[in-house]
Formats: C-alpha cells, structure tokens, sequence
C-alpha cells in the first residue's frame, strides 16, 4: 500500500491496537471505555485505513473532521518490542 518493506522483514500474523468501544462521552467508572482488540496484520494507510480497518475520527458534537492518524507499521511495532 504504498510503503516498500525492509528485506528481510515479514509481517508479524496480527497487532494488538487499543480502540475506544463506545462513543468517548459513555464512560465507566469516571474512565473512558477502551478496548484491546486483535486485528490481523497489515499494512495500513493513514487513518488507519486497510482491508479490514477504516477508522474515520470525527467529533459529532463539534461537527470537527479531524485528520487520519498514523500509525507504525506491524514490522516497526515487532522490532521495537524485540
């Protein structure tokens, strides 16, 4: 999708990204509902946008689109925590 991979570096299978699971205004216990959730790996485009991801952030009671996030890439994410 755009970026080239390093040789030698394969995809790990999947990432762990964190997600807010409900609108940020439900909150439980005073925090901000989030969940960890386990997607299969791939490259993805700023948003993150990919095959099985498309996140778009926009604030609705605000009317504010704001700009796709990036995030490092699986192989990045593997050999920072290696």
């Amino acid at each position: 999708m755009g970026k080239v991979r390093p040789l030698g570096k394969t995809l790990p299978n999947s990432r762990i990204v964190t997600i807010i699971a409900q609108d940020p205004s439900v909150r439980v216990r005073g925090k901000i509902l989030t969940a960890d959730v386990e997607i299969p790996a791939e490259e993805l485009l700023p948003g993150p946008r990919g095959y099985r991801v498309n996140v778009i952030d926009y604030d609705s009671s605000t009317g504010v689109l704001y700009k796709p996030a990036i995030l490092a890439s699986p192989v990045e994410e593997k050999s920072k925590n290696n």
